[in-house]
């Protein structure tokens, strides 16, 4: 007996292994993520594609360099250098050239407000010439007129302060003696 039952088992177990190793392969089938496959392939061929554009630009670099130096005419390093060189010195005596002229402008510009001060029977000090010009034609006219305009009101003020004071009344009633006053002045 012992061999029927094993052949029962056997017989049972060999559908059912079948039905289950389909159901496994089915849920292997239904499992796969194909992001996750395909993940290596694309970063492998996105490295690719940037080494092969680096070389590119790397190729495209050196094309232009051998065309520089072909234009050269057959200039020696040296030749370049010194080239280099003058280019550079160019660049800085063209600076220099426009700090000068920015200087030149600014010292016409004190010296046309100091003679628009002179006019308005003003002098001024060189530090507030200083103050007074800018870079800006408009805003150092401007400063000017502010200037020129708060002068000319201290002025006025000052006018009439002056003219404000008491007018001087007589007593009227003596009529004091230059004698008196010697007395008064010795202590008489």
């Amino acid at each position: 007996m012992p061999k029927d039952d094993v052949k029962e088992t056997v017989t049972t177990t060999e559908p059912d292994k079948a039905a289950a190793s389909s159901s496994e392969s089915k849920d292997k089938l239904e499992k796969i993520d194909a992001d996750s496959l395909v993940k290596p392939y694309i970063d492998r061929i996105t490295k690719e594609q940037a080494q092969k554009n680096d070389y590119k630009t790397k190729y495209e670099d050196a094309m232009k360099e051998i065309e520089q130096l072909r234009s050269d005419k057959g200039k020696s390093a040296k030749e370049i250098t010194e080239e280099d060189e003058r280019t550079k010195e160019i660049e800085s005596l063209k600076k220099q050239n426009a700090d000068l002229n920015a200087q030149i402008k600014r010292s016409n510009d004190i010296k046309e407000v100091n003679g628009i001060f002179k006019k308005a029977d003003l002098n001024i000090d060189e530090d507030v010439l200083n103050m007074v010009v800018n870079e800006d034609a408009t805003l150092t006219v401007s400063n000017a007129k502010a200037i020129i305009n708060l002068v000319n009101k201290a002025r006025e003020e000052g006018k009439n302060s002056i003219l404000k004071g008491k007018t001087p009344t007589s007593s009227g009633s003596k009529i004091k003696a230059p004698q008196d006053d010697l007395k008064r002045a010795l202590g008489l």
